[in-house]
């Protein structure tokens, strides 16, 4: 039986994103852990928050997600020195797109007919 954690307001406990390095409420964030496989560490995303392990937190955003591969956040977070392998990671949100948000990067902006939403006429 899985309990969920109820905050009293304000005091959900405060994470960092590694990709913008803003603060957000942990609920806002996902939990990523680095997992050791075959010698090689790779990210492996913690939907349920319970991994072992030291975690590193990034907003379900696109650009965050490319922020913190670019600037090798996962390494400084999870304090590990060697390569990360991030494959997991992109290919988590690829999917998680489409279940959970309904979109992809080439649908997202457009109508259910498939036009272009615009403000402009």
């Amino acid at each position: 039986m899985e309990v969920e954690r109820v905050f009293a307001p304000g005091t959900e406990p405060i994470r960092t994103c590694i990709g913008c390095r803003r603060v957000a409420p942990q609920s806002a964030l996902i939990r990523m852990v680095g997992i050791n496989h075959a010698g090689q560490v790779r990210i492996q995303v913690d939907e349920k928050r319970r991994l072992p392990g030291r975690g590193a937190w990034l907003h379900p955003d696109q650009n965050c997600i490319n922020h913190a591969i670019q600037r090798r956040a996962f390494n400084r977070a999870l304090r590990k020195s060697s390569p990360i392998d991030t494959a997991g990671l992109v290919e988590w949100w690829s999917i998680a797109q489409l279940e959970y948000f309904g979109k992809s990067d080439e649908k997202a902006g457009r109508k259910a007919d498939g036009s272009p939403m615009s403000t402009q006429r």
